[in-house]
């Protein structure tokens, strides 16, 4: 077993969803238990048929092929299923998400593509996280023959979290602040990747003029922030991923050393740490420039006490 392997895993152990979904296990599983007739075990361990008795975690097949559990039933039979548990806040949406991409940046396909199950299990965890508020099991299979036949739609929800870690801790002016806002407002705010804004829109959505609009978009294109597409004589803006911002959007500052500590940890705890090569190169710079900083404070002081001691004597 190979080290990155090793370290892979240990970092998705520490991941907050994975400490979220051990939290929430015996709830789904009385609820298994209540609601599939004939349920003899369930299983998060696959039997691999080899000379010596030997199971294996799910973590393969989940990646490949979307499944989570296994029911064996009282007659021999066994059901596959893909399970998403969703935080209490999370509630008033009601709706059931499919992941698309695992990885935005790069476009790898997510449970969309690869869903082999047979039953998917969506649930809104309760505050006390020890029942289900709203739940659903879904025959998967039946799910995709109606989708395919057109009885079903789907919106395509694009998630901004990681663009917003970054404005966070981007060097942006305030009007550019405000266009990117807005401009994350006109896309995901309405589920969808891109968005043809006008002139006049533009100064109607942020109440800025046109002039510092145009100066202020033309910067913002510039440093990758913002992407510009030109689609049969229309313009279509989107919001750049970070990882394409230009280096000069993210500038170290003078952060002490525990805080650069705790941001390490919050990315380490990230589900799709691999995206964050903006927020890696941050935090190298910012601990550099601390140690810096560290470095130069100890001769400061290191000077002023020679300075005080041959006063002293002299």
């Amino acid at each position: 077993m190979s080290l990155s392997f090793l370290e892979e895993s240990s970092s998705f152990e520490r991941n907050r969803r994975r400490q979220f979904e051990k939290r929430i296990r015996p709830a789904a599983d009385r609820l298994y238990w209540e609601i599939i007739p004939g349920l003899k075990d369930i299983s998060w361990v696959y039997p691999i048929g080899l000379p010596l008795p030997l199971h294996v975690e799910l973590g393969a097949l989940d990646r490949e092929l979307g499944i989570d559990v296994i029911f064996t039933l009282k007659n021999g039979m066994r059901l596959t299923c893909q399970e998403k548990f969703a935080a209490p806040e999370f509630l008033p949406l009601q709706d059931i998400t499919v992941e698309y991409y695992n990885d935005p940046v790069r476009r790898l396909p997510g449970d969309w593509f690869n869903l082999a199950c047979q039953l998917y299990f969506f649930g809104f965890a309760s505050k006390d996280y020890r029942s289900f508020d709203l739940w659903i099991l879904v025959d998967w299979t039946r799910t995709v023959w109606e989708t395919i036949a057109g009885n079903i739609t789907w919106e395509h929800v694009p998630n901004h979290r990681e663009t917003m870690m970054a404005l966070a801790r981007a060097r942006l002016s305030s009007q550019e602040f405000r266009l990117v806002v807005a401009l994350l407002n006109q896309t995901d705010g309405y589920l969808r990747d891109r968005d043809e804004i006008l002139s006049t829109f533009w100064q109607a959505i942020t109440l800025m003029s046109r002039a510092s609009i145009n100066h202020t978009l033309k910067r913002l294109v510039e440093r990758r922030v913002v992407v510009a597409e030109l689609v049969a004589d229309k313009t279509f803006y989107r919001v750049n991923h970070p990882n394409h911002w230009a280096p000069e959007v993210f500038s170290a500052q003078c952060v002490c050393r525990r805080s650069i500590q705790l941001a390490e940890g919050l990315l380490s705890r990230e589900k799709n740490g691999g995206n964050f090569h903006w927020l890696k190169r941050l935090l190298k710079a910012c601990d550099k420039d601390a140690q810096t900083q560290k470095r130069v404070s100890a001769d400061t002081l290191s000077q002023t006490v020679s300075n005080q001691t041959r006063n002293r004597y002299y």
